[in-house]
């Protein structure tokens, strides 16, 4: 007995082939160059950096002959001076 009914749908078979698709894009990302420089080579002296959401605020650099840094917004002891008020003294 065969239980299954027929809707008169048509289905079309999925000849779509992914591994054809997927080498296609790996090529293609494979030949597009870098658009931004190396950051690794220009910044091969810093240990890290704070990067200021604002643009008026310059980027500020922590070396690696400089391993330790105090920071905050004291000028008198803090070697890196940030001039937020929220920042606690």
């Amino acid at each position: 007995m065969d239980d299954s009914i027929d809707y008169g749908m048509q289905y079309e078979e999925d000849t779509h082939d992914d591994s054809q698709e997927s080498e296609q894009q790996t090529q293609t990302q494979s030949t597009q160059e870098a658009s931004q420089p190396d950051p690794v080579s220009l910044d091969a002296h810093l240990w890290g950096y704070l990067q200021p959401c604002s643009a008026a605020l310059t980027r500020i650099d922590f070396w690696k002959i400089h391993p330790r840094y105090t920071i905050g917004r004291n000028t008198e002891i803090n070697q890196v001076v940030l001039p937020g008020p929220k920042v606690s003294k």
